[in-house]
């Protein structure tokens, strides 16, 4: 209906907002000969525990089935595999850790692009003639995403006093004193095992 119309335009504008503030893109000329990547939204219904809408979610992703062959050869981001996964529950059990899930919201935007990327908004957001949107962070779509994001988050993983713990990179350790906490990579969602409830916190929260 014309009602549910406005407010699925109305979580398009706060997402565009909010990845425009967190300089995601910025709006340029478009160079001679350039064509760029389409866009689309995609829609989420979030619901509460009486599963009644609790809110409308709007995502901007880039077209990944609009890209140059290239660019499919850069789609790796190193996983755990299964054994790493389980190696990390059986350390957790053994030193009577708590695991829990981390899911990081909006994780391909805080990776840098290494490249130039020209992008269109969908048809209905009309920018100035001549004009379009160049990335300046990853977006979920692209197909180089997931490795920006990976080599993005294991060097802030480093810096922060974590260390590496398997050949893949996928396993990551912080001591600090007594407390400790291990990390496994799965692109977005980390699975932790920690014996510090306050060193996990004050990772989320960083």
């Amino acid at each position: 209906d014309l009602d549910g119309f406005y407010k699925w335009l109305i979580a398009e504008e706060i997402k565009l907002k909010a990845i425009y503030k967190m300089g995601t893109f910025e709006i340029v000329d478009l160079p001679p000969g350039v064509f760029p990547l389409p866009s689309r939204f995609t829609y989420k219904i979030k619901r509460n525990s009486n599963r009644a809408i609790a809110k409308l979610k709007a995502l901007l992703v880039a077209r990944w089935d609009m890209q140059a062959e290239d660019e499919y050869s850069t789609t790796f981001a190193p996983t755990s595999r299964f054994t790493a996964i389980r190696t990390l529950i059986s350390i957790a059990t053994q030193e009577r850790m708590t695991l829990k899930h981390w899911d990081i919201t909006g994780a391909f935007m805080t990776a840098d692009i290494d490249t130039d990327i020209y992008m269109d908004l969908p048809p209905w957001y009309h920018l100035p003639p001549g004009k379009t949107i160049k990335l300046k962070k990853s977006l979920y779509g692209l197909c180089r995403s997931p490795g920006l994001f990976h080599d993005t988050l294991e060097e802030w993983l480093i810096n922060y006093g974590f260390k590496p713990i398997n050949e893949e990179g996928t396993i990551f350790k912080l001591v600090r004193g007594s407390e400790q906490v291990l990390l496994s990579l799965f692109v977005d969602d980390l699975l932790c095992a920690t014996n510090s409830e306050s060193l996990y916190l004050s990772l989320i929260h960083i």
